[in-house]
């Protein structure tokens, strides 16, 4: 009777714990349901954004043999050069130019000038002034005389046959790369005094962009699942219209800068009528609004705000991924509102990825 009682006292604790676990299922479940319900808008909905499988990748590994072989490109992208002071000048030859130019004795406008960086047979100079530095040496002194245009700046000298003392400092030259490189050629044409330290540049500089490109991967994936899981309701129509207007006048101007008709170049792209073209202006516009619509959802949900550093942060990578010296640059070459929809891209991204599985 006893072992009878203590089985049904097992069996009763075992379906609580039972009951427990279905009771904390369920409402994990309820939760999970509500906060994917808290996506939904108007326009949009996101059946599920959390614990999504995003598959991810991880930054390449640098190794020794890639440095090895990134060693030469790293050197040209340095664009090395060096100050020739013995060869005779030539046609085609960069030099650094020194002038000084007088009539009668007296100064005129412009006439003095130092450190001119220029390439000679490009136009930059005048033809005759231009011939008669052809076989002279850096460091030498000598004289050219020129007639100046009939239409210089200066009435003092306009038509008038001036003298210029000259002087070239140096003829500008590229580097040859040798087959092997050594710490004294390291330390002669780079900021590093052995080879040793900047191959460790090119190694701290190869991981980071195995990172950015692995970063910038994942962010793609991660958007692309959300994608999977969102449901277009209905598009509205004035941003909808907006994006539009927006890809044709970005067609158009490349039609402008390469030289073509908007037709001609729509024609190029593949789209032979009109008709076609616009089905696929309202493909890509969709496309994008779909996912601006998704990530607007996502953050809103989530009280995603992007912080000031990163912001800053990512207008660096951007910048330097679009060729950009300085953020500045790309502030002032690119439209703000797209800079500021892509970081704010990056920033769902980044919390989706945290939040996958």
């Amino acid at each position: 009777m006893q072992n009878f009682k203590k089985k049904k006292v097992i069996v009763i604790t075992v379906l609580a714990v039972m009951l427990v676990v279905l009771a904390i299922c369920g409402i994990h479940k309820i939760v999970k349901v509500w906060k994917y319900k808290s996506c939904n808008t108007k326009y949009i909905s996101i059946k599920q954004y959390d614990n999504l499988e995003i598959p991810k990748v991880k930054p390449e590994k640098v190794t020794d043999d890639l440095i090895d072989f990134s060693l030469v490109q790293y050197l040209q992208n340095e664009n090395l050069k060096q100050h020739d002071t013995q060869s005779p000048i030539k046609e085609g030859d960069t030099i650094c130019l020194n002038y000084a130019g007088r009539y009668n004795g007296s100064s005129f406008r412009n006439s003095d000038v130092k450190g001119l960086i220029l390439t000679l047979g490009n136009g930059s100079i005048d033809n005759n002034f231009e011939k008669q530095l052809i076989g002279h040496k850096p460091e030498e002194i000598f004289s050219v005389k020129m007639t100046m245009p009939d239409n210089y700046e200066d009435s003092f000298v306009a038509g008038k046959e001036v003298t210029f003392s000259v002087q070239i400092d140096y003829i500008v030259k590229s580097v040859e790369i040798p087959n092997v490189v050594t710490d004294d050629f390291i330390k002669q044409h780079t900021g590093y005094s052995t080879l040793a330290k900047y191959k460790q540049y090119i190694k701290e500089d190869l991981k980071q962009q195995a990172k950015l490109k692995a970063e910038k991967t994942n962010r793609e994936k991660a958007i692309e699942v959300l994608l999977q899981h969102t449901k277009v309701k209905k598009y509205p129509k004035e941003e909808l219209e907006e994006i539009e207007n927006a890809l044709i006048e970005k067609d158009n101007s490349n039609a402008f800068y390469s030289n073509v008709s908007e037709k001609e170049y729509r024609t190029n792209m593949g789209y032979k009528t009109d008709k076609e073209y616009a089905k696929h202006i309202e493909t890509l516009a969709k496309s994008q609004l779909k996912e601006r619509l998704a990530v607007a959802a996502i953050a809103k949900a989530n009280n995603l705000e992007v912080t000031e550093d990163y912001n800053q942060e990512e207008q660096e990578k951007l910048a330097q991924e679009f060729g950009f010296s300085t953020v500045d640059e790309l502030n002032a070459k690119m439209v703000r509102n797209e800079i500021r929809l892509m970081i704010k891209k990056f920033y769902v991204a980044d919390y989706l990825i945290k939040h996958s599985k």
